[in-house]
């Protein structure tokens, strides 16, 4: 019994301890870590709370998840214009140059390096927006964002080497582009920063169809020029001229081959039937006249037209296209392939999307029709054409003018035509060529997407 009655003695004083000194620091640590978290969002966005004051939040962004855009990166992003814009270059060298930055810093003035190994095994000295080592400038000309966006496009030290002597970066992918200039050991680094930095220069107000030089020579870049690769931007970038058929159905001719969801089989063109991708290189054979269920013939195909380059993966079409040469918009144009990259919009995977412009119609809206549409449902290897709306692709790629077939004139307007061919003295356009498969398609792989 005196046992029973001295751990009951104990138990109450070990409650009195609890109570009177544990409780007290427990909730301290729990007010002092609220407090601690509470700043950690307000500096970095926390989930499922408010972002700090003088933060916003864009649509459009990776994955077609909300972006949030802090204050801080917008100043450091109009002080990279800012700096463009005084030397005289273009809105599409800003936005480049935003992406860089947003790429290597979040777009943030960083005042010290990470530690890295330069090739040469020396310890990396790298600073700033644009994380530029010594030999690019001075410590305050490296920490001042204006400054250094000046020397990202004119080279180390104003000297050349940088954007503007790097022949052909407007032509190029982002990534490649930067990489020419920044040299990262990944030159896919940067593909993730674009949707971000888009979504800065947007709540930025920054105009990235600015006219100004793009190369040191001079050369300048004019808004809404015809047949040159453009650079996409962040869904929704304009609205493109009327056109189209609007009522146009599904006319993919292998839908009785198309296999359900989650079974892939080889559609002969280089991409799996009832995939995003088999679908749209249908329609631009189609729109170069093709028929039937036979694509040996066809002119374009997924190592087919033009130089031949490889499209691969939705995500990889732009860049394909790009390096056959032919046009990317940045607004949408009837009978062209839209494109979102890799977690470029709602439902979109590392594949990324293609689906087909049908139409432009006459207040901007697009009409696009499309296989495994990413957010249908059910989803997989269903045909889908979508309600008219403003468009959320990244890109639009536009066939080259010798893959489009052209209507059959009337009588009269033949004759005229042939009599006047007779005498022309105009060069044969030139055919599209096949390329032999590349290397690393020695192993079959799904070039897929959506």
């Amino acid at each position: 019994m005196m046992r029973e009655a001295l751990k009951l003695a104990a138990l109450h004083a070990m409650r009195g301890v609890l109570l009177k000194f544990v409780l007290p620091v427990v909730v301290v640590i729990v007010l002092v870590g609220g407090l601690i978290g509470g700043i950690v969002a307000a500096i970095f966005g926390g989930t499922g709370t408010a972002a700090a004051a003088g933060d916003c939040t864009i649509s459009g962004g990776t994955g077609g998840k909300k972006t949030a855009v802090h204050a801080s990166q917008v100043e450091i992003a109009k002080a990279i214009d800012e700096g463009v814009r005084e030397i005289g270059f273009s809105g599409k060298v800003s936005r480049l140059t935003i992406i860089a930055a947003f790429g290597e810093s979040s777009l943030q003035n960083i005042g010290y390096g990470d530690g890295a190994i330069n090739p040469d095994g020396t310890v990396a000295t790298s600073i700033g927006i644009l994380q530029q080592q010594d030999s690019w400038g001075t410590r305050e000309e490296r920490m001042n964002p204006k400054v250094a966006a000046q020397l990202f496009v004119l080279g180390p030290k104003r000297g050349g080497g940088g954007l503007a002597d790097t022949a052909g970066w407007a032509d190029m992918s982002e990534t490649a582009a930067i990489h020419a200039v920044q040299k990262n050991a990944d030159p896919s680094h940067y593909v993730s920063s674009v949707a971000p930095a888009d979504a800065v220069i947007k709540e930025a107000g920054i105009d990235v169809n600015r006219s100004g030089k793009e190369y040191n020579d001079g050369t300048e870049h004019k808004s809404g020029g015809n047949g040159s690769a453009q650079g996409s931007s962040s869904g929704g970038c304009g609205t493109g001229r009327a056109g189209g058929d609007a009522g146009a159905g599904d006319t993919y001719p292998w839908i009785a081959r198309t296999p359900g969801p989650g079974v892939y089989v080889e559609d002969l063109q280089g991409f799996y039937y009832g995939e995003c991708t088999s679908y749209t290189m249908w329609k631009l054979n189609e729109l170069a006249g093709a028929s039937g269920d036979d694509p040996t013939n066809w002119p374009i195909g997924n190592n087919k037209g033009g130089n031949g380059a490889h499209l691969g993966n939705a995500a990889e079409w732009r860049d394909g296209w790009i390096a056959r040469g032919w046009r990317v918009s940045t607004t949408p144009v009837a009978g062209s392939v839209a494109w979102w990259g890799a977690f470029g919009g709602s439902g979109i995977g590392e594949a990324g999307h293609v689906a087909w412009v049908d139409a432009v119609l006459d207040d901007g809206k697009v009409i696009l029709s499309e296989y495994n549409n990413p957010s249908a449902a059910p989803p997989g290897h269903k045909y889908s054409k979508r309600a008219p709306a403003i468009s959320t692709a990244q890109a639009y790629l536009v066939p080259p003018d010798e893959f489009i077939k052209k209507s059959e004139p009337k009588n009269e307007e033949k004759n005229a035509e042939e009599s006047a061919s007779s005498n022309s003295s105009e060069e044969p356009q030139p055919q599209p060529q096949d390329a032999a498969t590349p290397p690393e398609e020695a192993t079959p792989r799904r070039w897929s997407g959506g």
